[in-house]
């Protein structure tokens, strides 16, 4: 009866064991998947790069690329009326332009109106839409392929992430 006991004592314990280690191992892959999110939030961390500029019209557009993220591959480029905080990157998604992609295309008409190629599936447009930017949705991979190897052709000038 003794030994019938010692040997489910150590069943019981052999258990314990595993139930503990289990947990621990959950909660170690918990909070390292909580690090990398806030990790991959900021900007600064890993890999990012980020450039402002203006294109100067009748009413001036702020223009802001970057990169960010652990590897660097979340990208968006802003057209906005007011300058974006570099510093804070804070702007209202309902009151700018926003393309999820590493480049667009762009031409001024008119001096007074810029007109966008960007992939269709990669624009996001503010609820107001600006009477001075003009969309140009492009709308298969081949023809950002197109775009990306000719643009200058077509007279166009290209924001990138990549280039500084």
């Amino acid at each position: 009866m003794g030994c019938f006991l010692k040997t489910i004592k150590e069943e019981m314990a052999k258990k314990l064991l595993k139930i503990i280690v289990f947990i621990i191992i959950a909660f170690l892959l918990v909070l390292g998947g909580f690090y990398l999110f806030l990790f991959d939030q900021f900007e600064g961390v890993g890999n990012s790069t980020s450039k402002d500029f203006v294109i100067e019209l009748r009413d001036s557009v702020f223009v802001s690329a970057r990169s960010w993220g652990l590897t660097g591959d979340h990208q968006e480029i802003i057209f906005s009326s007011k300058p974006i905080s570099p510093a804070h990157r804070s702007y209202s998604t309902d009151s700018v332009y926003i393309f999820y992609t590493s480049e667009v295309f762009y031409k001024v008409d008119n001096d007074s109106v810029i007109v966008v190629y960007a992939p269709e599936s990669s624009v996001s447009e503010p609820a107001t839409k600006y009477s001075n930017i003009v969309i140009k949705g492009l709308k298969s991979g081949d023809a950002v392929e197109q775009y990306n190897a000719d643009y200058q052709k077509y007279g166009l000038k290209r924001i990138s992430v990549y280039e500084k």
